[in-house]
Protein backbone atom coordinates (compact mmCIF):
# COMPACT_ATOMS: atom_id res chain seq x y z
CA UNK A 1 0.00 0.00 0.00
CA UNK A 2 1.77 3.16 -0.76
CA UNK A 3 1.57 6.76 1.19
CA UNK A 4 -1.27 7.93 -0.85
CA UNK A 5 -3.46 4.40 -0.75
CA UNK A 6 -3.23 4.47 3.11
CA UNK A 7 -3.65 8.11 3.94
CA UNK A 8 -7.29 7.87 1.60
CA UNK A 9 -8.06 5.08 3.91
CA UNK A 10 -7.88 6.76 6.67
CA UNK A 11 -11.10 5.34 8.53
CA UNK A 12 -11.69 9.22 10.06
CA UNK A 13 -11.31 10.66 6.74
CA UNK A 14 -8.27 12.91 8.62
CA UNK A 15 -5.61 14.57 6.08
CA UNK A 16 -2.71 13.47 7.58
CA UNK A 17 0.76 15.34 6.46
CA UNK A 18 2.99 12.84 5.36
CA UNK A 19 6.57 14.76 5.27
CA UNK A 20 5.42 14.68 9.02
CA UNK A 21 4.71 11.14 9.53
CA UNK A 22 8.29 10.23 6.82
CA UNK A 23 9.99 12.18 9.77
CA UNK A 24 8.67 10.69 12.72
CA UNK A 25 8.76 7.61 11.57
CA UNK A 26 12.98 8.04 10.54
CA UNK A 27 13.83 8.96 13.89
CA UNK A 28 11.96 5.64 15.11
CA UNK A 29 14.18 3.80 13.47
CA UNK A 30 16.52 2.06 15.17
CA UNK A 31 20.08 0.86 13.73
CA UNK A 32 21.89 -1.79 15.69
CA UNK A 33 24.72 -1.74 12.87
CA UNK A 34 25.93 -0.90 9.74
CA UNK A 35 23.88 -2.26 6.39
CA UNK A 36 26.67 -2.56 4.88
CA UNK A 37 27.77 -5.47 7.30
CA UNK A 38 24.97 -7.82 6.50
CA UNK A 39 25.87 -10.10 4.18
CA UNK A 40 23.53 -12.89 2.88
CA UNK A 41 24.21 -16.67 4.23
CA UNK A 42 22.66 -19.60 2.98
CA UNK A 43 20.42 -20.03 5.85
CA UNK A 44 19.88 -23.82 5.36
CA UNK A 45 23.54 -24.52 5.94
CA UNK A 46 24.39 -21.18 8.74
CA UNK A 47 21.99 -21.69 10.92
CA UNK A 48 23.78 -19.27 13.61
CA UNK A 49 21.91 -15.63 13.79
CA UNK A 50 25.27 -13.98 15.24
CA UNK A 51 27.02 -14.69 11.97
CA UNK A 52 23.89 -13.96 9.84
CA UNK A 53 23.31 -10.46 11.06
CA UNK A 54 26.67 -9.36 12.88
CA UNK A 55 29.82 -10.48 10.63
CA UNK A 56 32.16 -7.53 11.65
CA UNK A 57 32.26 -9.36 14.96
CA UNK A 58 34.75 -11.81 15.52
CA UNK A 59 33.35 -14.91 17.10
CA UNK A 60 34.69 -18.54 17.23
CA UNK A 61 31.26 -19.99 18.05
CA UNK A 62 29.24 -22.06 16.09
CA UNK A 63 25.59 -23.54 15.84
CA UNK A 64 25.29 -26.99 14.06
CA UNK A 65 22.37 -28.68 13.16
CA UNK A 66 23.10 -32.46 14.87
CA UNK A 67 23.36 -33.62 10.74
CA UNK A 68 26.14 -31.14 10.22
CA UNK A 69 27.96 -32.13 13.66
CA UNK A 70 28.34 -35.35 13.07
CA UNK A 71 29.68 -34.74 9.21
CA UNK A 72 32.13 -31.76 9.95
CA UNK A 73 33.15 -32.03 13.63
CA UNK A 74 35.94 -33.90 15.02
CA UNK A 75 35.77 -32.97 19.37
CA UNK A 76 38.66 -35.36 20.57
CA UNK A 77 40.73 -33.18 22.33
CA UNK A 78 38.19 -30.29 22.28
CA UNK A 79 35.54 -28.55 24.53
CA UNK A 80 32.18 -29.21 22.80
CA UNK A 81 29.07 -28.55 25.16
CA UNK A 82 25.39 -29.02 24.38
CA UNK A 83 22.83 -27.32 26.34
CA UNK A 84 19.13 -28.67 27.24
CA UNK A 85 15.86 -26.74 28.64
CA UNK A 86 14.81 -30.17 29.89
CA UNK A 87 11.75 -28.82 31.60
CA UNK A 88 11.44 -31.71 33.99
CA UNK A 89 14.45 -34.89 33.94
CA UNK A 90 11.80 -36.85 34.98
CA UNK A 91 9.63 -36.24 32.21
CA UNK A 92 12.00 -35.86 29.47
CA UNK A 93 15.36 -37.35 30.66
CA UNK A 94 15.04 -40.60 28.27
CA UNK A 95 14.14 -38.26 25.02
CA UNK A 96 17.57 -36.32 26.33
CA UNK A 97 19.06 -39.69 25.97
CA UNK A 98 17.52 -40.81 23.13
CA UNK A 99 18.65 -37.39 21.25
CA UNK A 100 22.59 -37.42 22.18
CA UNK A 101 22.43 -41.32 20.91
CA UNK A 102 22.12 -39.58 17.36
CA UNK A 103 25.96 -38.25 17.91
CA UNK A 104 28.81 -39.62 16.76
CA UNK A 105 30.75 -38.48 19.72
CA UNK A 106 30.58 -37.02 23.26
CA UNK A 107 30.29 -34.02 24.30
CA UNK A 108 32.92 -32.78 27.16
CA UNK A 109 29.99 -31.15 29.00
CA UNK A 110 26.01 -31.46 29.29
CA UNK A 111 24.14 -28.77 30.51
CA UNK A 112 20.61 -28.73 31.77
CA UNK A 113 18.49 -26.14 32.92
CA UNK A 114 15.14 -26.10 34.33
CA UNK A 115 15.47 -29.51 35.80
CA UNK A 116 12.73 -29.46 38.40
CA UNK A 117 14.56 -32.10 40.85
CA UNK A 118 13.04 -32.48 44.01
CA UNK A 119 14.70 -34.32 47.31
CA UNK A 120 11.65 -36.06 47.94
CA UNK A 121 11.51 -37.96 43.95
CA UNK A 122 15.57 -38.54 44.31
CA UNK A 123 17.60 -38.63 41.16
CA UNK A 124 18.09 -41.26 38.84
CA UNK A 125 19.75 -39.53 35.76
CA UNK A 126 22.77 -41.49 35.16
CA UNK A 127 24.32 -40.94 31.57
CA UNK A 128 27.16 -43.55 31.06
CA UNK A 129 30.58 -41.72 31.18
CA UNK A 130 29.64 -38.73 32.90
CA UNK A 131 29.33 -37.28 36.07
CA UNK A 132 26.97 -35.56 36.94
CA UNK A 133 27.01 -31.97 39.37
CA UNK A 134 23.76 -30.19 40.07
CA UNK A 135 22.18 -27.63 41.76
CA UNK A 136 18.47 -27.53 43.12
CA UNK A 137 15.84 -24.79 43.90
CA UNK A 138 15.37 -24.78 48.03
CA UNK A 139 11.69 -23.06 48.57
CA UNK A 140 10.27 -23.38 45.95
CA UNK A 141 9.68 -25.93 43.08
CA UNK A 142 10.54 -25.66 39.57
CA UNK A 143 14.14 -24.72 38.41
CA UNK A 144 17.74 -26.05 38.94
CA UNK A 145 20.38 -26.32 36.91
CA UNK A 146 23.20 -29.74 36.36
CA UNK A 147 25.92 -30.36 34.17
CA UNK A 148 27.22 -33.81 32.86
CA UNK A 149 31.34 -33.82 32.83
CA UNK A 150 32.42 -36.40 30.58
CA UNK A 151 34.69 -38.70 33.65
CA UNK A 152 37.51 -38.40 31.20
CA UNK A 153 37.64 -34.74 32.47
CA UNK A 154 38.94 -34.02 36.03
CA UNK A 155 36.71 -30.91 37.01
CA UNK A 156 35.88 -29.69 40.42
CA UNK A 157 32.66 -27.37 41.26
CA UNK A 158 34.09 -23.94 42.43
CA UNK A 159 31.23 -23.93 46.18
CA UNK A 160 32.05 -19.92 45.64
CA UNK A 161 30.79 -19.62 42.62
CA UNK A 162 27.98 -21.75 42.79
CA UNK A 163 24.92 -20.67 43.97
CA UNK A 164 20.94 -20.59 44.61
CA UNK A 165 19.14 -17.07 44.95
CA UNK A 166 15.35 -17.64 46.18
CA UNK A 167 12.75 -16.87 43.32
CA UNK A 168 15.72 -15.35 41.03
CA UNK A 169 18.32 -17.91 39.76
CA UNK A 170 20.56 -21.10 40.40
CA UNK A 171 24.31 -21.18 39.59
CA UNK A 172 26.74 -23.92 39.36
CA UNK A 173 30.02 -23.45 38.49
CA UNK A 174 32.75 -26.31 37.62
CA UNK A 175 36.61 -25.74 37.47
CA UNK A 176 38.06 -28.09 34.05
CA UNK A 177 41.64 -29.52 34.92
CA UNK A 178 43.48 -29.97 31.91
CA UNK A 179 47.34 -30.16 32.15
CA UNK A 180 49.51 -28.50 29.95
CA UNK A 181 46.80 -26.76 27.94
Amino acid sequence: MTHTEWRQSSSKGENINMSQMIKEQDQLLLKTFEYTDYKTKDLDYEIDPDNNFFSSIINNCCYYTDQQYNQSISSEGKLSIIHFNSRSMYANFNLIKEYLNQFQQTFSIIAISETWITEDKGIDFELEVYELRYINRQNKGGGGVALYVDNTSKCKVMNYMSTVIDNVLECITIEICKEKT
